[in-house]
């Protein structure tokens, strides 16, 4: 368990990477990983998992990050499609249950239904704080925070999600490493389109972009967080039995 070197760095199956083997050159970084390759004995770098597969055993038959199964009720926590990642099944989180880095278990969840809704839909100039773009030649969706008008680098520009091209709204920003490093040094996040998948059968990397939830949403699927190149949506639902990425967010107490 890990965060990738750069925030745009994804595993996928090598859409725009050069592979040596299981190398993938992301970013400017080797990394020995491909989520096609998903398993068990498997030592390479994946970033695609089915539903609350932290590794805690929660009841479920699939709770382990290489779980493949494309049987939609083997990710249930506890056994059953009404359990979120949340209170007694929290450790179905991958971040509450997993130590990343230096950090200790805990440090990190995954935002729940209500918590992507507030970033897209009910904080103050919302329409403004989100978009997509391209950064490094790596497609996605760009986050920005609260007090964007105060903090936003001189010299870059960002066109929103309301203000952008319709047709294709991965055009709408366009960043070079060095460029995106001054938004993010601002609290811009990117979130790379990368992928899913599905048994051990990768696709839409670098075209389509599935964050998950914390929260299911009572018919044996889990909310999560949708892009292509003309759709930017925190309503979506999927089977929890496919492989989608995961951001993970620490709470910070002022």
């Amino acid at each position: 368990w890990r965060f990738a070197e750069h925030q745009w760095d994804m595993v996928g199956m090598g859409y725009g990477q050069t592979h040596t083997g299981n190398d993938c050159y992301i970013g400017g970084t080797v990394q020995n990983g491909d989520n096609r390759n998903i398993s068990s004995t498997y030592n390479g770098w994946i970033d695609l998992f089915g539903w609350g597969t932290s590794g805690w055993n929660s009841g479920a038959n699939a709770y382990q990050p290489w779980s493949t199964s494309t049987t939609n009720s083997d990710y249930y926590p506890g056994g059953s499609y009404q359990n979120n990642l949340t209170g007694s099944y929290a450790n179905a989180d991958w971040g509450v249950y997993n130590q990343i880095g230096d950090d200790v278990p805990g440090t990190w969840r995954t935002l729940t239904y209500d918590e992507w809704g507030y970033l897209f839909n009910n904080r103050k100039d919302n329409a403004k704080l989100y978009g997509m773009g391209t950064i490094a030649g790596i497609s996605g969706v760009i986050l920005l925070p609260d007090n964007w008008e105060n903090v936003k680098p001189s010299g870059v520009s960002f066109w929103s999600y309301s203000e952008g091209n319709v047709s294709d709204h991965f055009s709408d920003n366009t960043y070079t490493a060095s460029q995106w490093q001054k938004m993010e040094d601002a609290g811009a996040v990117f979130l790379p389109a990368a992928g899913s998948r599905y048994g051990t059968s990768v696709n839409d990397t670098g075209s389509n972009g599935y964050y998950w939830f914390s929260t299911q949403n009572d018919s044996g699927r889990a909310y999560l967080l949708y892009c292509n190149s003309f759709v930017l949506s925190a309503q979506y639902f999927y089977s929890l039995h496919y492989g989608y990425s995961v951001r993970l967010v620490q709470v910070l107490m002022n």
